[in-house]
């Protein structure tokens, strides 16, 4: 189904129909029909796809190999040698949008250390109890293909609702993530991308429309 859309884009006359597609991962007509977000369209495409493509020869995960990376989530104590990390694996990257004027800021804002003290010291293991440290993020693996969701949604606590963020925010055509790597990360590996598309949303919380921008 997913071919014959990109067939249909490729050589069709017609804007081509997605029922067939929606329907092959789930979706019946009332889901079609019901404001979904991106990056949750997103995830249960690959996730279908994903599980399609298992026992399917050189195909089964292809998924991973194009759109996987893994992120490294630590904890280091500032007065007592203990840490803690572990690694998460992910589709795509939710970036900070409020407050970074660009791509680069989502990204030093995404690594930046979180301090941890006060009444939100952290409790570490080996008997150290409650301790000042900081928590920050480092990437280990980033993958060929690289989806990034713009976070463009937060809570207002004085209107007691979700607000979006129409802030104006720049990203260059080509990115290099170099800085952003482990110590570990495997430097043979580029980490040079080129913009291939872009997706806006036009709307608010409540709904809207998104329109697909292809370089």
């Amino acid at each position: 189904a997913l071919q014959k859309v990109f067939y249909q884009l490729a050589f069709g006359d017609e804007p081509p129909s997605t029922t067939e597609l929606t329907a092959a991962f789930g979706w019946d007509s009332h889901e079609s029909f019901t404001q979904h977000d991106v990056q949750e369209f997103l995830r249960v495409l690959m996730d279908d796809l994903e599980s399609k493509f298992k026992g399917c020869g050189p195909a089964e995960g292809t998924i991973d190999r194009l759109f996987g990376g893994r992120m490294r989530k630590v904890i280091r104590c500032l007065n007592v040698p203990y840490e803690s990390s572990r690694v998460e694996t992910w589709y795509d990257v939710q970036m900070p949008v409020q407050g970074c004027a660009n791509l680069y800021e989502s990204f030093d804002c995404l690594v930046r250390p979180e301090q941890l003290t006060g009444d939100n010291r952290y409790q570490a293991g080996d008997g150290f109890g409650l301790q000042d440290a900081e928590m920050f993020n480092v990437f280990e693996a980033l993958p060929p293909v690289l989806h990034l969701i713009l976070m463009r949604y937060r809570y207002d606590p004085e209107r007691d609702a979700t607000v979006k963020i129409n802030d104006r925010f720049a990203f260059p055509v080509n990115l290099n993530l170099d800085r952003y790597m482990s110590d570990s990360a495997d430097r043979s590996v580029s980490q040079d991308y080129v913009l291939h598309s872009v997706l806006v949303h036009a709307g608010d919380v409540h709904g809207g429309h998104y329109t697909a921008c292809i370089l």
